[in-house]
C-alpha cells in the first residue's frame, strides 16, 4: 500500500531528501486514513446518500411515485415548447430532478477526487521511476518559477529542491484543512439561506402554468415551496440535502485548494528536471503513464462540475448573480489548475526528447538510437493521454456552464426589453 496517501511520512526505501505529494493532508488527521482506501469503496456515499433521501422523504411523505417524475413535461414547461398538462406545486423527491443530479455528480465527483489524489501522490516518483523526466544539472528558472519564488528553495546536493516545494506543499495542506472546514460550513449556510429566499424569490415560478396573475403566480409559488421535499416544512429532507450539500462543497473547496498546490508543483518540474519520454517504456505512454492517469480523473471530475454547475446556473437563473458569481469562481480556478497549467507544461515533452536523441546521434550512432529518433519524430507524445474525441468531449463539458450562463443571460435581456 502507498504510504503517501495516507498522510504519513515516507518510507525508507525513498531516496535522501525525497518525498511524495500528500494531498489528503488536507483532511483533519483524523480522517486521513481515508486514503488507505480502494476508490471503489468511496462509491458506497452515493448509495448511503440515496437511501438517506429515500429513506427520510418516504417517512415524511415527499418521496412521490412515479407520477410525481416529470422530467419531459417539466423541461417542455421551463422552455415553453409542446403543449404540456398545467403544472402542479407539489415538488416531491421523484420529481426534482434537477437537485438530484447536481447531488449525485457531486458524490461521484468525491469519488473521482479520491482517485485523483492517489494518483497524484507518487506521480512526479513514478515520473522518475518510468525515465519520462531527466535531473537538470542546474536549475532553469523561468518568469514564472520566480513569480512563485521557486528560486528561494536552495538547491542541495541530490537535487532534491523539487521535492523540497513538495513538502513546503504538504505543510501548507495540513495548515489548511482546519480552514476548508470553516468555509465549506460557511458556504453550507449560504446554500441555506439561498434555499430559503427561494420560497420568495420562487424558482419554482419556471414551472408554473402560463398567463396566471402576480398574486396567483405568488400564491403557486408559495405552494410549492412549501410541498418541496427539502423546504422548512420537512425539516428531515432539509438536514438531509444539508448534509450531502456539504459533502459536495467541502470537496469541491478541497479540490481547489489540493489543485493549485498542484499546480504550483507542476510549474515547478521544468525547472529542475527535463521532459522527455522513454521510448523502451512498456506502459504504452513512453513512461507518461502517472500523468496520463492523473488527467483521466481530471477529464472525469471536470464534466461531472460541468454538468452539475449548468443545472445550477438553470435552477438559479442570470438574475441571481450574487450566487452565480461564486460558483464561477470556483470553476475558473479549478480549470486554471487541473487544465491550463498541465496543458502548458506536459504538451513539451516530445519535442525535448527528440531534440535530445538527433543531439546523440553523433556519439551514439546505434540502430537503436536511430529508430528511437524515427519513431517519436513519426508519433506524437500524448503525456494527458486525450484522444480528439476526448478533446472534443472535454472542450463540451467546460464550455457548456459558460454557454448556459450566455443563454440565459440573452433571454433575461430580451425579457426586459
Amino acid at each position: 500500500m502507498n504510504t503517501a496517501a495516507t498522510g504519513q511520512p515516507d518510507g525508507g526505501g525513498a531516496a535522501v531528501g525525497r518525498t511524495d505529494f500528500r494531498p489528503f493532508d488536507i483532511l483533519p488527521s483524523t480522517f486521513r486514513r481515508v486514503g488507505l482506501l480502494k476508490t471503489r469503496w468511496t462509491l458506497l456515499s452515493i448509495l448511503i446518500a440515496g437511501s438517506l433521501a429515500i429513506v427520510v422523504t418516504a417517512l415524511e411523505g415527499t418521496l412521490g411515485g412515479l407520477a410525481s417524475f416529470q422530467p419531459v413535461e417539466d423541461l417542455q414547461r421551463v422552455f415553453s415548447l409542446g403543449s404540456p398538462s398545467p403544472a402542479q406545486p407539489n415538488f416531491t423527491l421523484t420529481r426534482d430532478i434537477g437537485t438530484a443530479v447536481i447531488l449525485i455528480a457531486g458524490l461521484l465527483a468525491a469519488s473521482v477526487v479520491h482517485r485523483q489524489w492517489r494518483v497524484l501522490s507518487t506521480s512526479i516518483r513514478e515520473l522518475e521511476e518510468e525515465g519520462a523526466i531527466r535531473p537538470r544539472d542546474v536549475p532553469t528558472f523561468s518568469g514564472i518559477n520566480r513569480l512563485l519564488r521557486h528560486d528561494a528553495i536552495p538547491a542541495d546536493e541530490d537535487k532534491a529542491s523539487l521535492y523540497a516545494i513538495i513538502r513546503r506543499s504538504n505543510s501548507g495542506l495540513a495548515k489548511a484543512s482546519d480552514f476548508s472546514i470553516v468555509f465549506a460550513g460557511i458556504t453550507t449556510i449560504l446554500v441555506f439561506l439561498y434555499v430559503k429566499s427561494q420560497e420568495r424569490l420562487g424558482i419554482f415560478g419556471f414551472f408554473a402554468p402560463a398567463h396566471m396573475s402576480p398574486v396567483e403566480l405568488d400564491r403557486w409559488q408559495a405552494a410549492a415551496y412549501k410541498s418541496w421535499w427539502a423546504s422548512d416544512a420537512h425539516l428531515g429532507g432539509q438536514l438531509a440535502l444539508g448534509a450531502v450539500a456539504f459533502v459536495c462543497i467541502y470537496v469541491v473547496v478541497l479540490q481547489n485548494i489540493v489543485g493549485l498546490m498542484a499546480a504550483n508543483i507542476t510549474l515547478a518540474l521544468p525547472a529542475y528536471y527535463h521532459l522527455e519520454a522513454n521510448w523502451t517504456s512498456d506502459d504504452g505512454c513512453r513512461g507518461w503513464r502517472p500523468i496520463g492517469r492523473a488527467f483521466q480523473t481530471v477529464r472525469w471530475s471536470m464534466t461531472l462540475h460541468g454538468v452539475a454547475l449548468s443545472i445550477e446556473v438553470l435552477l438559479v437563473g442570470i438574475g441571481s448573480v450574487k450566487w452565480i458569481l461564486p460558483l464561477y469562481a470556483t470553476w475558473l480556478v479549478g480549470i486554471i489548475a487541473y487544465v491550463a497549467v498541465p496543458w502548458r507544461v506536459f504538451r513539451k515533452a516530445a519535442p525535448g526528447t527528440i531534440r535530445r536523441l538527433h543531439e546523440d546521434l553523433p556519439s551514439n550512432p546505434s540502430i537503436e538510437a536511430i529508430a528511437a529518433t524515427q519513431l517519436l519524430a513519426e508519433r506524437r507524445i500524448r503525456p494527458l493521454r486525450l484522444s480528439r474525441f476526448q478533446v472534443y468531449g472535454f472542450v463540451v463539458s467546460i464550455v457548456l456552464p459558460i454557454a448556459v450562463a450566455w443563454i440565459q443571460l440573452v433571454a433575461s435581456l430580451r425579457l426586459t426589453k
